[in-house]
């Protein structure tokens, strides 16, 4: 027959309200039967030297519990702990002295006598360990029971080797029983550098607390427990990859990648339209795209990744002449040049002329450009690539980079001043070919206004001639060639 519970607590403890101001010692095992409920009042401390046991009812009332008063303390000097609930009145931080075969305290604060907190540790998940939310891979087999309707920081603690649970410290975290959605989530939280339970340094091999970042209700989830997120840090928020226009490029080379990571790159920040390849061709006006970081089952906020293109849109001469510039097949070109002035030397270009003629349209020069000798535009350099008279920082394009072109034809041919028909290209990517027409240095003419367009080779002239490169009215190719460096051309230039 069971023996009334009020008779057992006086003889286990001698009374149920242990009277203030005084040090009381609870020696060897000790036990608060179902709906037993021991008191501890204000200014009394406590040593527990064994184990108090409460019954660990499902139901709040049958619970067995020892409750602290607001400011009753304990001292447990042998790790010695409750076996079951513990209740505290305290308004300031209160360490749980609770446990189930080994000693697991839990710290929460901002406890009253109208609204105390309940604790009680188990060392079995008292939900199923499988049902994890987003971004929780595991949980450690054991649980907290934390009951009030206050708002407080908890803190969870660990006293046993968990370093084969979290690789570093970083994936620790507080994990909730979210009883809407019957799963484990992940509740804001980070490890404490310095244990507000233990005043150590946390350590995964020995033991060490982790707490929420902001408050938490913790009627809020049935059961705390220690949770293994998975740690796919995020990529940079936003950063810019310079990518050249219809040129492929690797976003991953805006990804400071890390081992064992999986990323997922993606058309739009809804995570639409999944990349099957991590190369995409960068074609405007589309510049953005998107990335996740992935670790086992979990994924990352996606972040934005915006192609730059590194040319500048304007490239301006000594003398204030503005050139359009623009992108193709990883360079940057400029209009055709209608400088007047050597950058280097600064001096008068000898042979810089205008298209001449009795019916041209005025001021043909500013839309052309100018025609120049191979010598006055190229002259004679030691060094590669060759100035010329391209600004500083910017080259007379090789036959290499002219050849980069070929592949295009009349998708660089400017829409007017083509000879019609056949008429003018596309001009796809802005390049303007425009028909600004040839000096023909033998007979000292201008011909081929409107039907030609050609631009000079820095590289390989031999002692009279160089190399060019043309598009006809009649024939959208680009083709190479040679011509007398004495004949007249349009220059372009390429940043170095």
């Amino acid at each position: 027959m069971k023996k009334p519970l009020p008779i057992l607590i006086v003889l286990l403890l001698g009374f149920s309200f242990l009277q203030a101001q005084s040090q009381n010692y609870v020696v060897g095992e000790t036990y608060i039967g179902e709906a037993g409920f021991v008191y501890i009042s204000t200014g009394n401390l406590v040593h527990i030297e064994g184990n108090i046991t409460t019954v660990r009812n499902i139901t709040t009332a049958q619970r067995g519990m020892l409750a602290f008063a607001e400011s009753a303390d304990w001292i447990s000097s042998n790790s010695s702990f409750v076996n079951g609930y513990v209740r505290s009145h305290r308004s300031d931080a209160f360490v749980f002295p609770v446990g189930q075969g080994v000693y697991r305290p839990a710290a929460i604060s901002n406890a009253t006598n109208a609204a105390p907190t309940d604790a009680a540790y188990y060392n079995t998940a008292q939900y199923s360990e499988t049902n994890l939310a987003d971004k929780l891979l595991a949980i450690s087999n054991e649980s907290w029971i934390i009951q009030g309707t206050v708002a407080t920081t908890i803190t969870l603690s660990w006293t046993t080797d968990i370093s084969a649970f979290a690789d570093n410290m970083n994936d620790l975290c507080v994990a909730g029983w979210k009883s809407s959605i019957s799963k484990w989530v992940e509740v804001p939280s980070e490890v404490d550098l310095i244990s507000p339970i233990f005043g150590i340094a946390s350590e995964l091999d020995t033991k060490g607390t982790i707490s929420t970042t902001s408050p938490v209700v913790p009627n809020s989830y049935a059961a705390y427990t220690l949770g293994r997120k998975c740690h796919a840090p995020p990529t940079l928020l936003f950063d810019t990859l310079a990518a050249y226009q219809y040129m492929p490029i690797d976003l991953i080379l805006a990804v400071d990648t890390i081992p064992g990571m999986t990323y997922i790159f993606y058309t739009n920040l809804d995570k639409t339209g999944p990349l099957s390849s991590s190369v995409v061709t960068y074609t405007p006006p589309k510049d953005d795209y998107y990335v996740t970081a992935n670790n086992e089952k979990c994924e990352s906020d996606p972040s934005r990744i915006i192609l730059k293109d590194p040319c500048p849109e304007y490239l301006e001469d000594a003398e204030g002449h503005p050139y359009k510039v623009v992108s193709l097949m990883g360079r940057c070109w400029t209009e055709n040049l209608q400088t007047t002035l050597n950058p280097v030397t600064n001096e008068q270009i000898l042979f810089a002329n205008p298209y001449t003629c009795t019916e041209c349209a005025a001021q043909l020069d500013t839309i052309f450009g100018l025609l120049y000798t191979w010598q006055a535009a190229v002259g004679i350099s030691l060094t590669t690539p060759i100035q010329g008279i391209c600004p500083n920082g910017w080259h007379i394009p090789s036959q290499a980079e002219w050849r980069l072109l070929e592949r295009y034809s009349a998708q660089l041919m400017s829409m007017n001043y083509w000879l019609d028909p056949p008429g003018g290209g596309t001009d796809d990517f802005d390049f303007t070919a425009l028909p600004a027409g040839w000096y023909n240095g033998a007979i000292e003419r201008y011909q081929d206004l409107y039907g030609f367009a050609g631009w000079w080779a820095s590289d390989a002239p031999t002692e009279t001639t160089a190399n060019y490169f043309s598009m006809n009215y009649y024939c959208d190719t680009l083709q190479q060639s040679e011509m007398k460096k004495s004949n007249g051309l349009s220059v372009r230039c390429v940043m170095n």
